[in-house]
C-alpha cells in the first residue's frame, strides 16, 4: 500500500487485481492497493505534425497540429506524431481518398502544408535517376519522389552501342531539358517518363547515326542539338504531357584504336588546313604588293595627266589673257584716234566758224574782203641768197 502522485498535465491508468482499467489526470493523488498504477506517454504536435491514432478496433485517425495527445491502452493502440507535407513552389502532389466503393484522385498544389486524412494517401514516384557512381548513366528506379516539380528538369544520359552506316561503333552523350505541362496526361500515359524519354531518344540517335558514315556523322553531329532531329522524343513527351526545350549534344566516345586514328586524321586535316592557310597568306601578301605597286603606277599617271592638263589649261589661260589684252589695247587705240579725229574736226570746224565770223564782221566794217584775203596770202620769193 502506497501513495502516487499524478502531476498537472499528466495522465495515468489504474489497473486493478481484475485488469481493469481507470483512466486518471492529473493533478491527482492516488492511494495503491493491489492495484498497478501505468504513466501515460504523452504525445505532442506542432503546426507542421500531425498526430497518427489508431484505436483498438482498427480505426485511423488524423489529427492536425498543434495538439497534444496521450496514448490510452484503454482506448488506442498506437500513437504517431508524423509530418506533416511541405509542398515546395511550383510543386504538386497527387493524393488518393478511399471513399469506400470507389478512389478519387486529386492534385494538391504548392507552396502549402498538407495534411493528408486517414483515407488518403500520397502517390510516390519511382523513376530512373542519375547512377551515383556514374553521372552520365541512368538506372532504374534511382529517384523516388513525392513531390512533382512543375518547373523546368534535365537529365544527362550516354547511348551505348550506336552504330553508323560504315559499322562504327560509339557512345554518344545527350542532355535533356524537359518541363511537365500536364499532371493528369502523365499519370494516365506513363509510370516512368524518364524512361520513356530515354528509349524514345535512343532510338532517334540509332536512326539519325544509321544513314551516316562516322566522318560524316562528326561533321554533321551539330543536328543533334537541334530537338527536329528527335521526331520521337517529340511524340513521346507530347504523348505523356511533356514538353521538350531543348537538347544538348555533349560528344561521343569511340574504342581507343578508333580514336587515335580519328585524332590522327584531325591532325593531318589541321596541318593541311594551316598550310593552305600560310600559302593563301602568302598569295594575298604577293596580290596586295602587286596591287600597291599598281596604284602606285597607276596614281604617278594620273599626277602626270594630272600637270600636263594643268599646264595645258595655263598655256591657253595665258594666250587668252594676252589676247584680250591685245584686242583692249587695239580697242583703246582705236578709241583714242577717234577721239582725235572728231577734236580735230571739231576745232577745225570751230576755226572755220571763227574765220567766218570775222570775215563777216570784217565785211561789216567795210573791208574789201578780196584785198584783205589776198594780203593774207604769202608773197613770192623775189631775191635767192645763197649762202657759201
Amino acid at each position: 500500500m502506497k501513495f502516487k502522485t499524478v502531476r498537472e498535465g499528466e495522465q495515468a491508468v489504474l489497473f486493478n487485481y481484475l485488469g481493469e482499467g481507470t483512466l486518471i489526470k492529473g493533478p491527482k493523488r492516488v492511494f495503491i492497493f493491489r492495484d498497478r498504477l501505468v504513466m501515460l506517454e504523452r504525445k505532442t504536435a506542432s503546426q507542421y505534425e500531425y498526430l497518427e491514432l489508431k484505436d483498438n478496433v482498427g480505426n485511423v485517425t488524423h489529427v492536425p497540429g498543434p495538439c497534444e495527445m496521450f496514448l490510452n491502452p484503454l482506448e488506442l493502440t498506437s500513437l504517431k506524431v508524423k509530418e506533416a507535407i511541405k509542398i515546395d513552389s511550383h510543386c504538386v502532389i497527387v493524393v488518393y481518398r478511399n471513399n469506400g466503393d470507389q478512389v478519387i484522385r486529386r492534385i494538391v498544389e504548392g507552396p502549402t502544408v498538407f495534411i493528408p486524412a486517414a483515407n488518403e494517401w500520397i502517390h510516390k514516384f519511382e523513376w530512373h535517376g542519375q547512377d551515383k557512381n556514374e553521372s552520365d548513366h541512368m538506372v532504374r528506379a534511382a529517384r523516388t519522389i513525392t513531390q512533382l516539380p512543375m518547373m523546368p528538369g534535365h537529365f544527362s544520359d550516354k547511348i551505348n552501342e550506336v552504330r553508323t552506316l560504315d559499322d562504327t561503333k560509339m557512345v554518344v552523350k545527350l542532355m535533356v531539358y524537359y518541363e511537365l505541362v500536364d499532371v493528369l496526361k502523365m499519370l494516365e500515359e506513363t509510370a516512368d517518363p524518364i524512361a520513356d524519354m530515354m528509349n524514345a531518344m535512343c532510338a532517334d540517335v540509332i536512326q539519325f547515326a544509321g544513314r551516316l558514315t562516322f566522318q560524316e556523322f562528326v561533321a554533321g553531329s551539330n543536328k543533334l542539338n537541334d530537338t527536329e532531329t528527335f521526331p520521337q522524343l517529340l511524340q513521346i513527351c507530347e504523348k505523356i504531357g511533356y514538353r521538350l526545350n531543348k537538347v544538348v549534344y555533349r560528344g561521343y566516345t569511340v574504342s581507343i584504336k578508333l580514336q587515335a586514328m580519328h585524332d590522327k586524321n584531325i591532325e593531318n586535316r589541321t596541318n593541311m588546313r594551316l598550310q593552305h592557310e600560310v600559302q593563301a597568306m602568302q598569295q594575298k601578301t604577293k596580290d596586295f604588293r602587286l596591287s600597291k605597286q599598281q596604284n602606285r603606277v597607276e596614281e604617278k599617271n594620273e599626277i602626270e595627266d594630272m600637270k600636263e592638263q594643268h599646264n595645258q589649261q595655263l598655256t591657253l589661260l595665258r594666250s587668252q589673257h594676252e589676247a584680250h589684252i591685245a584686242n583692249a589695247e587695239h580697242a583703246q587705240s582705236l578709241i583714242i584716234d577717234n577721239m582725235k579725229q572728231e577734236a580735230q574736226t571739231d576745232i577745225q570746224s570751230k576755226k572755220d566758224a571763227m574765220e567766218q565770223d570775222y570775215m563777216k564782221q570784217l565785211s561789216e566794217l567795210g573791208v574789201d574782203l578780196n584785198v584783205y584775203l589776198k594780203t593774207k596770202q604769202p608773197q613770192p620769193c623775189s631775191q635767192l641768197i645763197v649762202l657759201s
